[in-house]
């Protein structure tokens, strides 16, 4: 995961952990943090890692006052972006979040992330799927989506 996430950010020198290191302890955070509501889900291709996206499935807003699911990362490589890798992660992360949510009694109604301001490809893509902007902070967007 390490080196799908150097490789896939390696054009975008504003939205990244730069230092090998502080990749290895973000990839660590990612499975770490808080393993009651983390999810993390890989693309494969040919036993090759080509895509993953990692988030909460039940997670405070301080924003919306409201628990939500909350995307902290979907990296896809740059040889297979544009065929729709990151859509079906999404739409995956969404299926197992809701289900783990409902296997705890949780229920949430919406799903959230931040992009960067410049990368308007990750833009396009959100708000292609439904997600709208509700806030931004310095060279972030929050973004978010309503989910049943």
């Amino acid at each position: 995961m390490v080196n799908l996430y150097e490789q896939a950010y390696k054009t975008m020198d504003d939205y990244h952990y730069k230092d090998h290191d502080d990749v290895v302890d973000y990839i660590k955070w990612l499975f770490e943090h808080n393993r009651d509501s983390s999810l993390i889900i890989l693309a494969i291709k040919d036993q090759r890692l080509i895509g993953f996206i990692a988030g909460d499935t039940y997670y405070y807003d301080k924003d919306l006052e409201e628990n939500v699911m909350n995307i902290h990362e979907l990296v896809v490589d740059p040889e297979y972006r544009g065929i729709g890798i990151g859509t079906h992660l999404i739409y995956e992360f969404i299926k197992r979040a809701k289900e783990k949510n409902k296997e705890k009694g949780k229920k949430v109604s919406q799903v959230i992330l931040w992009v960067g301001k410049e990368n308007e490809k990750a833009q396009k893509l959100y708000t292609n799927l439904g997600f709208s902007s509700c806030k931004r902070s310095g060279k972030w967007i929050k973004m978010k989506m309503g989910i049943l």
